[in-house]
């Protein structure tokens, strides 16, 4: 086929586009509207998803996460019509995508890029060749595809890795070869299905700043799948937590992250949180005070947490010039503050100290009030 009748094609399936009805690109939404998936016929056959109902905003990184077998994969594959639901609609830019031809489909697959776990990339051709595929399959004019893929190498920094084959990359440079690759049709949402699962951390976090970059320059919605909550707190603007098919949680990261209310949320989030120091654990007693303590000094625990709700960075030096004015003695036993999407989160546990002669219940009481006064949830775990 000649440059001019490639040309032409690739005219012709856009004014199909056109006369189709389907949205123009570089306005991104998706909604999933009463979503079913079922693999097996029959009655009472497992569902992969249950009546999923999801809205992810235009130009948001939005991240689906879940343990294996939640769903996730699913969801994500319904979006470029690699899976058809069952029941429901999934609507892109306003459209429900479920109903589109098989030439509607190519069309809208331009539109979506999508980025794998293990790269996918041809061990036979070189970076800039596995880049330029897709546009030959298009039939894009040869000076384009030039443009197109030297543009592309530049802006995940692989320039200089144009004539390399995979097999001489790292597994962060195979990564941004296939993000290089999902991009060459100029989509409007990108997927990223477990797309830093296969790397070390260090690369993880290289990838996901560069994510971030490209969702800033070229304004696209990226949809991202992981079980790695870590990769959540980093990248994501909103996420929903899948559960046996259903989304069971969802929200902005900080909210979410802060103060997770379903038991499959906080699951996913236990490697997150850092317990008791051993050496105060081992020595912990049940807050029941009075009839176990000895004179002298008593020294009790106080967990605080900050779930970001309350909009304000912790005063802690306030907070201990308050406790201290009520205690002989108050340390940090352990912390684990950091901020989500500019909001403070995570604990404090204090060890505070103060003598007997001074009872029990209104000392206690006294350091609850005050904790509670600077924390958004606070406890007291026992004495020690």
């Amino acid at each position: 086929m000649s440059n001019l009748s490639e040309a032409q094609a690739w005219t012709n399936d856009v004014e199909h586009l056109q006369q189709a009805s389907v949205p123009a690109p570089a306005i991104a939404s998706v909604v999933f509207e009463g979503i079913s998936k079922q693999f097996a016929a029959g009655e009472g056959a497992p569902r992969a998803l249950h009546e999923v109902n999801l809205s992810i905003e235009r130009g948001k990184i939005f991240g689906i996460i879940g343990r294996s077998g939640a769903g996730k994969s699913t969801l994500l594959r319904l979006v470029n019509r690699l899976e058809t639901p069952t029941a429901g609609a999934v609507h892109i830019n306003g459209r429900d995508v479920v109903g589109l031809n098989a030439a509607e489909l190519v069309l809208l697959r331009r539109r979506i890029g999508m980025v794998f776990q293990h790269f996918n990339l041809l061990s036979a051709k070189t970076v800039w060749e596995n880049v330029a595929l897709p546009l030959k399959i298009a039939g894009l004019p040869k000076p384009q595809i030039r443009q197109k893929v030297d543009a592309l190498l530049e802006l995940v920094g692989l320039s200089d890795k144009r004539d390399s084959p995979p097999s001489r990359l790292s597994g962060g440079q195979k990564q941004r070869v296939g993000i290089a690759r999902a991009l060459v049709h100029d989509p409007d949402i990108l997927l990223c299905d477990e797309a830093t699962s296969a790397l070390d951390p260090e690369t993880t976090h290289a990838i996901l700043a560069l994510l971030k970059d490209i969702r800033r320059r070229l304004g696209l919605t990226i949809i991202l799948i992981t079980h790695e909550m870590a990769v959540i707190r980093e990248v994501c603007d909103n996420v929903a937590v899948l559960e046996a098919g259903q989304v069971v949680e969802t929200g902005e990261v900080w909210r979410v992250f802060g103060d997770p209310r379903h038991a499959a949320t906080r699951s996913l989030l236990r490697p997150l949180v850092h317990d008791l120091p051993e050496e105060w654990s081992a020595r912990l007693r049940v807050p029941e005070l009075g009839p176990v303590l000895s004179p002298g000094s008593i020294e009790i625990l106080l967990d605080l947490r900050f779930t970001g709700a309350g909009e304000r960075e912790p005063e802690l030096g306030l907070l201990f010039n308050r406790l201290g004015a009520l205690s002989q003695k108050v340390s940090l036993v352990h912390s684990a503050l950091e901020p989500i999407q500019g909001r403070m989160q995570g604990r404090l546990v204090l060890a505070v100290s103060f003598l007997r002669s001074q009872g029990l219940t209104s000392p206690v009481a006294a350091l609850l009030e005050t904790a509670r006064s600077f924390a958004d949830k606070v406890e007291m775990l026992g004495y020690v």
